[in-house]
């Protein structure tokens, strides 16, 4: 054949320049000599050349069976000298030709260079037949700041991450990951969870690593107002995660140490975000030292807990001096738009039954809001033309203007 002329004394690139103005060359030469032919053509040390694959089309484009493909091409002096790098490269060729997955599995696992791994990262067709394999290489780098940079990476790989990154990495390398990798990692408590679950760290270190990123998000959150809602997601799977384990796995005394760790931090806004997204008896140790701050009030009493209402109004108006009592009423009363009527209602109810009684001014922020016990309000009250007028608008835009003999009483 003249193409082993060629070969034999212009080498591949020779080789390259013919079939390149001769396409259909083996197209009907019988496969046993088009194979005996690559088997030379690919006896080279691999060199970078303008057409570094082009054997593949070749090999499209003759009789030679796919399954030919990797016996050919694995077995080569051309393959065994090519870097990881090259075999990436490569890789990509072959998924786009006849190529079976066996040999771009079995080629996967053979590359461990870093930078290979990179480039394998922008290779979306080859991560998305072997996302499993992809991660397993990553992981095995043993390189954190590596597995997170392939956040950029399709989501599905994320899976495999999760599945197995407590296997190869210390608890410090995790706590970077699930900052670093996704703000909407919904697995973020599956992964730490089976860090002390399967005995590479203990309970209590895992608490400790949940009170550190919580901190870490709200420090975030703070920095970077254009993030805000990416974090908020984050953390409520955060928060979410955790407290919708079984009891058995995160306790009630799980989540006191978790507030206890972020009071001892001193980052309020990590405090603030606990207390009002989750249930512990920790949290009201804390709620003694910041409720006379009524700035935290508006967040406090639209909490998870629906219970800080009744807790922090009741020991106000029962147990400290009248001073601080209408100090905290005339609070609610001048800010009643930070609260929902719900909860303003419940304050007017508890504070009737702590024997509390309010001040006209006191009073007018609860009618402002649209207070449901308006007829009471109306009998105990007397209010001049323009408050009437006030009154009668708001409860009118509420659809209350029928109230019936008590509001003409006062009217």
């Amino acid at each position: 054949m003249i193409i082993n002329l060629i070969l034999r004394f212009k080498g591949i690139d020779g080789v390259d320049k013919f079939l390149g103005k001769h396409r259909d060359y083996f197209k009907d030469m019988d496969a046993l000599k088009t194979i005996k032919f690559m088997q030379k053509y690919l006896d080279f040390d691999y060199q970078i050349r303008k057409s570094d694959f082009s054997f593949l089309d070749y090999l499209d484009n003759s009789m030679v069976e796919s399954r030919w493909y990797p016996v050919l091409i694995k077995n080569s002096k051309c393959f065994k000298t090519m870097t990881d790098i090259d075999k990436v490269y490569l890789l990509n060729d072959y998924l786009d030709s006849k190529g079976s997955d066996l040999f771009i599995r079995e080629s996967l696992m053979i590359i461990f260079q870093e930078e290979a791994l990179r480039i394998l990262m922008d290779s979306e067709s080859l991560i998305a037949k072997f996302p499993n394999i992809f991660a397993k290489k990553l992981l095995e780098s043993g390189n954190i700041d590596l597995v997170i940079e392939s956040r950029k990476c399709p989501s599905y790989l994320m899976y495999y991450l999760n599945e197995y990154i407590n296997n190869y990495f210390p608890l410090k390398d995790i706590k970077k990951y699930l900052l670093n990798y996704s703000n909407y990692n919904e697995a973020t408590m599956q992964v730490l969870t089976s860090c002390w679950e399967h005995g590479s760290s203990n309970k209590e270190e895992v608490l400790r690593v949940i009170s550190e990123i919580i901190i870490e998000k709200c420090i975030e959150k703070k920095k970077n107002q254009t993030k805000i809602e990416e974090i908020d997601t984050f953390l409520n799977n955060l928060i979410n995660g955790l407290i919708g384990y079984k009891e058995e796995v995160y306790s009630k005394k799980d989540l006191d140490l978790i507030a206890r760790l972020l009071e001892e931090s001193g980052n309020k806004e990590a405090v603030m975000y606990f207390l009002t997204h989750t249930i512990c008896s920790y949290n009201y140790e804390i709620i003694d030292k910041i409720m006379l701050n009524f700035d935290n009030l508006p967040m406090l009493f639209n909490a998870v807990d629906k219970f800080y209402v009744n807790y922090i109004t009741t020991r106000i108006l029962l147990g400290y001096p009248k001073v601080v009592k209408h100090s905290f009423v005339s609070y609610i009363s001048k800010h009643y738009s930070l609260f929902s009527v719900m909860v303003l209602d419940k304050i007017l109810f508890l504070a009737y039954t702590c024997a509390y009684m309010f001040d006209k001014e006191e009073i007018m922020g609860f009618l402002k809001a649209g207070s449901s016990y308006i007829k009471d309000i109306l009998y105990n009250y007397t209010f001049s033309d323009n408050e009437r007028f006030m009154i009668v608008e708001k409860y009118k835009n509420l659809g209350m203007e029928d109230l019936g003999e008590e509001l003409k009483l006062k009217m």
